[in-house]
């Protein structure tokens, strides 16, 4: 069976090896604890859900500082 998404953990659960592909190649494989292991920037970066790494996170949001502002005027 082929699946295809980003919940890391459910996947994990049951599969018996994985491939992550990244820009149209395999960018890594392997069996969940090798992946768990992975000292690839990439891999380690999306396994462990961290918002510093390789690929850069930037979650859309309003001004924090104007925010504040404009609940105080």
């Amino acid at each position: 069976s082929i699946v295809v998404t980003h919940d890391v953990e459910e996947t994990f659960s049951f599969a018996d090896y994985v491939y992550f592909v990244a820009n149209g190649v395999v960018a890594a494989e392997g069996t969940p604890d090798d992946l768990r292991k992975s000292e690839l920037p990439f891999v380690h970066q999306f396994v462990h859900g961290e918002k510093d790494g390789p690929v850069p996170f930037h979650y859309a949001a309003s001004d924090y500082q104007r925010s504040l502002l404009e609940a105080i005027e």
